[in-house]
């Protein structure tokens, strides 16, 4: 059945010839463009979604705060709303985190005279899918 219709197609293609050849061309890239923009449109869909899960804001500190105060500090933070999660980076740890990041090469982090690195308040917002977003509030 299938190689009926073939031969049928290739002897109806050489009976229109170039206008029957153009056709089909057209239809195929035509074709292909929708797939090529179908998966791109899903990639970056999937993209954004990977991206606004790991979206944070750092606040960096002009003075590291004691350690009695670093519990309310985060406590005001979180009770700004819209926060999901709150996370406080002393200048030890950003120094220790540094480390790890530089690996073979921490030893760079040794030479220096003091801690650079101030502290920190990292900060998780809630984040709202796409749809979510973009639909008006009705009260």
């Amino acid at each position: 059945m299938f190689s009926f219709l073939v031969g049928e197609a290739v002897r109806d293609l050489r009976r229109a010839g170039r206008v029957g050849l153009s056709a089909v061309l057209l239809i195929t890239l035509s074709l292909a463009a929708l797939g090529a923009f179908w998966l791109v449109s899903i990639n970056l869909e999937r993209a954004v979604t990977q991206w606004r899960e790991r979206l944070r804001v750092v606040a960096y500190l002009r003075d590291e705060p004691r350690p009695e105060a670093v519990a309310e500090l985060v406590r005001k933070v979180q009770a700004v709303g819209g926060i999901q999660r709150v996370r406080y980076v002393s200048r030890g740890e950003a120094l220790e985190s540094l480390k790890r990041a530089l690996g073979a090469q921490s030893s760079v982090v040794d030479q220096l005279p003091r801690n650079p690195l101030p502290a920190s308040v990292e900060v998780t917002p809630i984040t709202l899918s796409p749809r979510r977003a973009t639909k008006p509030i009705v009260r």
